[in-house]
Formats: structure tokens, sequence, C-alpha cells
């Protein structure tokens, strides 16, 4: 992947921060220049991502590491991980509490470790979306 198209990647998933915003109330929204979490609305932290292949696959992969340094779901304060799940011009949102990850983790319920994202150079786990089909949020048009 070349650096557009990281830009491209990186103003994808940073749209799915705006489309949050808009489909949570609220009254303060602060966004993290860190990185252990991408906003915070009305005090509570989440992480947010936008998945292209979770409605065809029907895996959801979540990052534990990147170029050999814990991150992802290893160094998130995120109280939810608000998974998009995109479909064309469609998506499905699942709030998904953090603890609730690190249960199923715990628990060893993930398929398999992979490599994941740009240049592969991230570690993921890779899980049915049978787990996350409970957090599924019903969105009002």
């Amino acid at each position: 992947m070349k650096d557009d198209e990281w830009k491209k990647t990186l103003a994808f998933g940073n749209s799915y921060e705006e489309e949050l915003k808009m489909l949570i109330p609220h009254e303060t929204c602060i966004q993290s220049i860190k990185g252990e979490y991408d906003l915070i609305l009305d005090g509570v932290k989440y992480e947010v991502k936008a998945d292209r292949f979770m409605f065809k696959t029907n895996n959801v992969l979540i990052e534990y590491e990147s170029n050999g340094k814990a991150s992802g779901i290893s160094i998130t304060e995120a109280e939810y991980y608000s998974i998009f799940e995109i479909d064309n011009d469609k998506y499905e949102l699942y709030l998904v509490p953090v603890l609730e990850i690190k249960q199923l983790i715990k628990e060893k319920m993930y398929k398999r470790k992979i490599s994941c994202g740009y240049n592969k150079l991230s570690q993921c786990y890779l899980f049915d979306k049978i787990h996350f089909d409970k957090f599924s949020q019903e969105i009002k048009e």
C-alpha cells in the first residue's frame, strides 16, 4: 500500500468517527490525540473501527500488536469498540464493550491470530462475527 492509499484508508476510517458522533446523542466530544481511544462522547471513551470485509467473511478482526509493539485492544482505554460493518452504501454498527472482547480473548474464543493491516505489519485476533451479533445496534434513519 502506498502513502496515498494509506491516507485514503485513514480518511475512510476517520469518516466513521464523524458518523458515530452523529449517531450517539452527546453534549461534549473530545478527539484523542494519543491513540488509546478515538473519541470521548459525554465521558464515554470509544474506539472506532470500519470494516469493509466483515459482511463478506463474517469475521471480526481485533488488532493487538503493530510493528512489534502492543496496540489496539492491548492498550486501549476505550470502554467500547464501535465497529462499523460496511456493505457498499450501508452499514451495521456494533457497540461492543471492551471488557467483553477481553473476556473472549481470555477464553480463547478467537479462530486464530493473523497478520493484518497496512503491509501486514499488525497482528490481529480473528473472531467469528457471531460473538458480536448481540451488540448490533438498530440504526434509525
